[in-house]
């Protein structure tokens, strides 16, 4: 049996437009008297009047307000392009607006993808990636120079189910240890088959092998492998090691957010791929790790990646620390440069002498004592001015060592200030 034709009622405007009409055509007889009752044009009448007579009453509803053509809509391949990072990657407006720019050189706002994704019913992401509100905002930080402080954490890699049976008797289990700049969010992968100091003390060393700067500070929480023989050892590097706060990894946030990247961006694609050799799994997080460095847009860096970032430092910011963002290519690429004869130790890399080196100190004292004769010499001046104009100050200071008297004082940013009676 066919399903009868139900026609949906009228909506609140299409009523009363059929209600002009009747008092048109049964109170008043007058078109003018009728359009002025009801506050509207007679052009709106007429309008409205010839799609009564032509489809009936359908013809009062209302009509979309929506140009016919739009020339600057955003083309049909952008909104695939914007579909497909959101259903696949789960990104947002911001980070879909830098991967547009980057990878397809086609330039729309944050706010324009946010109405695109609205528009097809794709505003709002699945429970697990939706964004929760925090009750307390953490303060965000940033060191200046690269190898102030690299965050060290490791990840517990969740077998699958349908693993053969392991080295243990039961499914396989790994272990991905990151370190990851402060500064420059350059990051270090691995992957080790179990965890303990042992591992954690080779990572450390493979981590100082790779970077292309001087590590100052390692920061871990308290796990066991970052107990006492890590400690030592990262001690007997030259670097000091720092714990955090027990229970507070939000003070690790840029390794424990890196790893959510991970989770995201990397492992989730992996799903259905069953990998049960170290080396395999290394070589695939090795090509996962030099995207992340070299190609991946960062959120936290406007959109640069990781070299890009270290590039805009200012060029005397940690000079002596660190190499040129080509030679930090090179680094952490897999074929090496050969090492360099300031190499600090045999075996850590190609590594630049520290702020604290001799050579470093020898310029700052050079610079030191041209700084205190132009001042010596400045003073002079001043002096022999003050005489001509026949005014002489009460404090005039006085650059290099000056021996304690009961007249001198000191003055601001700890100059010594000579009292000098007047002529």
């Amino acid at each position: 049996m066919p399903k009868p034709n139900i026609t949906p009622p009228l909506d609140r405007e299409a009523k009363r437009r059929l209600a002009v009409i009747r008092h048109v055509e049964e109170v008043t007889g007058n078109v003018a008297m009728s359009c002025r009752y009801f506050g509207i044009s007679r052009q709106a009448y007429y309008t409205w009047y010839r799609r009564y007579e032509a489809e009936g009453v359908e013809g009062l509803r209302t009509r979309s307000k929506a140009p016919k053509t739009s020339p600057n809509a955003t083309h049909v391949e952008v909104v695939g392009k914007i579909i497909y990072l959101r259903q696949n990657y789960h990104f947002g407006p911001e980070k879909i607006t830098m991967y547009l720019k980057r990878y397809h050189d086609v330039t729309i706002s944050k706010s324009g993808v946010w109405r695109i994704l609205n528009r097809l019913d794709m505003g709002r992401l699945p429970a697990s990636q939706r964004y929760r509100r925090h009750d307390r905002r953490w303060k965000r930080y940033e060191k200046q120079l690269p190898g102030h402080r690299v965050q060290i954490d490791v990840k517990f890699i969740e077998p699958l189910a349908s693993m053969p049976q392991g080295r243990r008797g039961g499914r396989n289990k790994y272990f991905q240890s990151t370190a990851i700049d402060d500064c420059t969010r350059l990051r270090v992968l691995r992957i080790y088959p179990t965890l303990n100091q042992a591992t954690a003390i080779q990572f450390l060393d493979y981590v100082i092998q790779r970077l292309p700067f001087q590590v100052e500070v390692i920061q871990t929480d308290n796990g066991a492998e970052f107990q006492s023989a890590f400690h030592w050892h990262v001690l007997d590097k030259g670097i000091a090691h720092t714990y955090i706060k027990p229970r507070t990894p939000r003070l690790n946030g840029k390794v424990e957010r890196s790893h959510r990247i991970d989770a995201e961006e990397f492992y989730r694609l992996l799903e259905g791929v069953i990998i049960d050799d170290a080396e395999v799994f290394n070589d695939k997080l090795r090509e996962w790790e030099d995207y992340y460095n070299y190609h991946r847009p960062h959120g936290g860096l406007g959109g640069l990646g990781g070299l890009q970032n270290a590039s805009r430092r200012p060029a005397d910011a940690g000079r002596a620390r660190w190499r040129p963002v080509a030679a930090a290519r090179s680094c952490l690429r897999p074929a090496r440069a050969a090492p360099s004869p300031l190499s600090a130790q045999p075996g850590t890399g190609t590594r630049l002498p520290s702020r604290r080196s001799p050579d470093c100190f020898a310029q700052h004292a050079r610079s030191s004592a041209d700084a205190h004769q132009h001042k010596r010499e400045h003073d002079q001046v001043h002096q022999t001015a003050a005489k001509a104009r026949g005014a002489a100050p009460d404090l005039v200071p006085v650059c290099g060592p000056v021996p304690p008297s009961p007249s001198g004082r000191l003055g601001l940013r700890g100059r010594r200030l000579r009292v000098k009676d007047h002529p």
